[in-house]
C-alpha cells in the first residue's frame, strides 16, 4: 500500500485555556489521519478494506527543540523575565487497518523562567516562580471514511508544576473529536470539538478550525501546531529539501507551583502571540532540522492562588525568542 504524508493541522480559536492540550491532540490526530489516506485516490481508497493486504509496519517520530526568549521588561512594574525551554517527543503510529490508525504520543518540556527583581508579583519576593517541568500522553485514532471524508478523536493527560509541587494538583485532562473533508491532497479543510480542563478553573470548550490549502506548486496556506497552543503559516517550498514559512502564533501555559513558592501551591500562568519566520531543511529522507526566529508580543503573566483566586497579573513589553529544533523519523 503507497503511503503519502500530507500535512493537516488543527489549530485552536479559543484564546483563553491553558496548555491546548485538545486542540494538539486534534492537530496530531489529523497528521496521522493523512499518514493513514496513503495515496488519495479515492479508488485504492474505496477498495482498500476489501482487499487482503498485510497492514502496513509501525511508524515513529522522535524530535528535540530548545527555544530562548530574551528578557522583557513588565509593562507597568519593576524588572524583567526571560525564558529558556527544552523539550523532547515521541510518536507511534500503528495500522488497525487500511484505512484506521492509532497513534500513541508522549512529550515533556521544560521551561526555564528567569525573573530579574519582579517585586510587582508578591510583596517580598522578586522571583514568583522558577522551573516549570510538562509531561503529556495522548493516545488518538483516526478512520478514512472514504476518498473525501475522514474522522479522528484523541483523549490527553497533561502534568505541568513547578519543582516540588504535589503531583496530583498538577494534571489536566482533555480531548477532541472532529471531521475532515478533502478531495484532493491541495485542500483539505475540516473541524474539530475540543474540551480541555484548567488549573483551578472551568473548563474550556472550544472549536477547533483545520485547514491546509496548497494554491501554488510551491505556496502552502495552513493551520498547525506550536508547542503550548497553534499558529496560522504561510509557507514556500524554496527547494526540494528546503520551506521557509511566516507563522502567526498563540501560546498559553498553566503551571501549579511548589508548597514553598510566594504563593504556596498557587497556579501560574503565561501566554504571548508569537510572530516568527522560520526555514525546516530536510538533510536525510528522515531527518529534518529546523531553525526559528521571532517576536512575542501581548506577553501576560499571571499568579493565582490556590483556589484560583487573583494574586497579580502583569504584562511584559514585547521580546525576541530564537529556536532550533530537529525530527527523526523511522
Amino acid at each position: 500500500m503507497a503511503s503519502a504524508v500530507v500535512r493537516v493541522y488543527a489549530v485552536p480559536s479559543a484564546m483563553h485555556y491553558s496548555v491546548p492540550v485538545a486542540a494538539l491532540t486534534a492537530t496530531l490526530c489529523c497528521t496521522a489521519l493523512a499518514n493513514a489516506q496513503g495515496s488519495g485516490q479515492p479508488a485504492a481508497a474505496e477498495a482498500a478494506d476489501s482487499q487482503p493486504e498485510k497492514l502496513p509496519p509501525p511508524s515513529a517520530e522522535f524530535s528535540l527543540s530548545g527555544q530562548h526568549n530574551f528578557a522583557s521588561d513588565f509593562t507597568d512594574a519593576e524588572g524583567e523575565v526571560a525564558v529558556s525551554r527544552a523539550a523532547a517527543d515521541v510518536g507511534m503510529t500503528f495500522a488497525t487497518s487500511q484505512r484506521g490508525r492509532l497513534t500513541l504520543g508522549l512529550g515533556a518540556e521544560r521551561s526555564m523562567y528567569s525573573f530579574d527583581n519582579a517585586t510587582g508579583f508578591v510583596s517580598g519576593s522578586e522571583e514568583p516562580w522558577d522551573d516549570i517541568m510538562t509531561a503529556q500522553a495522548s493516545l488518538r485514532f483516526s478512520r478514512q471514511h472514504d476518498g473525501a471524508w475522514s474522522y479522528f478523536a484523541g483523549v490527553d493527560i497533561t502534568s505541568s508544576a513547578q519543582d516540588g509541587a504535589e503531583f496530583s494538583d498538577s494534571l489536566t485532562y482533555g480531548g477532541a473529536v472532529g471531521v475532515m473533508y478533502g478531495e484532493s491532497r491541495s485542500l483539505r479543510y475540516g473541524v474539530a470539538l475540543g474540551v480541555h480542563t484548567r488549573l483551578e478553573d472551568d473548563a474550556s470548550v472550544f472549536p477547533i478550525p483545520i485547514v491546509s490549502w496548497q494554491f501554488d506548486e510551491r505556496w502552502t496556506l495552513a493551520s498547525g501546531p506550536r508547542r503550548g497552543g497553534g499558529q496560522v503559516s504561510l509557507s514556500y517550498q524554496a527547494l526540494d529539501d528546503l520551506e521557509l514559512s511566516l507563522n502567526v502564533g498563540f501560546e498559553s501555559r498553566d503551571f501549579r507551583l511548589a508548597d514553598d513558592a510566594p504563593v504556596t501551591n498557587g497556579v501560574g500562568r503565561d501566554s504571548r502571540l508569537p510572530v516568527s519566520v522560520a526555514a525546516k531543511w530536510k538533510v536525510h529522507p528522515q531527518v529534518t532540522v529546523s531553525a526559528e526566529v521571532g517576536a512575542n508580543f501581548n506577553q501576560e503573566f499571571t499568579l493565582d492562588d490556590e483556589s484560583g483566586n487573583r494574586v497579580n497579573k502583569l504584562d511584559a513589553d514585547m521580546g525576541f525568542f530564537a529556536g532550533v529544533g530537529v525530527s527523526i523519523s523511522f
